[in-house]
């Protein structure tokens, strides 16, 4: 069985932009050249909503970058749905985006600090003959300096794609698994596939699409989700979501073994949306919740210690209703 693991949630109009406190520090400048979330808006027809505009880029610092090469609308065949979207992908530190580009329908990497569109090779680039654009799965790696692209059709037999975006290098891996995660530089690709024995595989491959680490994952890891793989490619954080609240786990795909419960101090009422690794045992949790009239999205980002489960609210911000589609950096 394969699945394609994108996230798509059908959220709709931003509140202003909040703006984030501006400091003199390299750093800061940094930070705040990354962005917050990616919106599409939706506008009405007749008696429903349909996707409109351009993916607009929301940065830390409140500015805007609007991409107008996007390709907005689905397209099957030579038909364009302008009745459903196209989505774009964040990199985990919000400082490139990748997306189909319009005038050329082939994929590109923008790297949002310097506005530079980054050109794939056509191997990559390129949609395959008798698919279209929405069997294309794309994963960047925390850094952006690694895109991976898993192709979602009916024999998976197509291999997924690593590329290394500065150089342009692909390599190859199988293309009969589903793609959970990237790690923070790109170094490894985890990957799941379920048996025919009602079971979950879980793999690790390097950035030459070898496969280093391999496992049938006990239950807790095979139920759970999200899941990140570290740069070791060993070390896996999984989110475990329950009435008690939410904790992690840390399973080790070379050993087969998983770690105590770490207690993660978010609301009960927060869901985790998106975990990924950052330095060292920090981890970042995306999270939702929505409002009490289902009017907006609550959306926030907490850093994790991954040995502690000590939690920090670093960034809140509210998506409201009328907002075709939203993502978030990672996502």
């Amino acid at each position: 069985m394969k699945r394609l693991a994108i996230l798509a949630i059908a959220v709709v109009s931003v509140t202003g932009t909040p703006a984030v406190a501006g400091a003199e520090s390299g750093t800061a400048r940094n930070a705040e050249a990354s962005a917050r979330y990616a919106m599409l808006q939706s506008c009405p027809k007749k008696d429903y909503r349909v996707p409109c505009g351009s993916w607009t880029v929301v940065l830390r610092d409140g500015k805007k970058v609007v991409l107008e090469d996007a390709q907005v609308f689905q397209v099957t065949g030579n038909k364009v749905d302008k009745e459903s979207s196209l989505p774009i992908h964040l990199s985990g530190d919000g400082r490139r985006a990748v997306y189909f580009r319009k005038a050329d329908r082939q994929l590109v990497v923008r790297d949002l600090s310097t506005n530079k569109v980054i050109a794939l090779p056509a191997k990559a680039a390129k949609v395959p003959a008798g698919m279209n654009m929405s069997d294309v799965g794309t994963f960047l790696s925390g850094d952006g300096a690694v895109l991976v692209i898993d192709y979602l059709e009916e024999a998976a037999r197509r291999e997924s794609l690593i590329v290394d975006v500065a150089s342009g290098d692909v390599r190859t891996f199988k293309g009969n698994e589903s793609v959970d995660s990237v790690s923070a530089r790109g170094e490894y690709v985890l990957t799941s596939r379920y048996t025919s024995e009602n079971t979950w595989t879980y793999t690790a491959y390097d950035r030459a699409g070898n496969a280093v680490n391999s496992q049938v994952v006990p239950q807790i890891v095979a139920n759970n989700s999200p899941v990140a793989l570290a740069d070791d490619g060993t070390t896996m954080a999984v989110v475990v979501s329950g009435i008690a609240g939410t904790s992690l786990r840390l399973y080790d795909l070379a050993n087969d073994t998983v770690g105590g419960k770490i207690d993660v101090s978010v609301p009960k009422r927060e869901v985790v949306q998106h975990v990924q690794w950052d330095s060292g045992d920090r981890l970042t949790l995306r999270t939702f919740h929505d409002v009490a009239d289902y009017t907006a999205t609550q959306n926030a980002s907490w850093e994790v210690s991954a040995g502690t489960g000590v939690t920090k609210r670093t960034d809140s911000f509210t998506i409201k209703s009328k907002v075709w589609d939203y993502r978030l950096p990672g996502d």
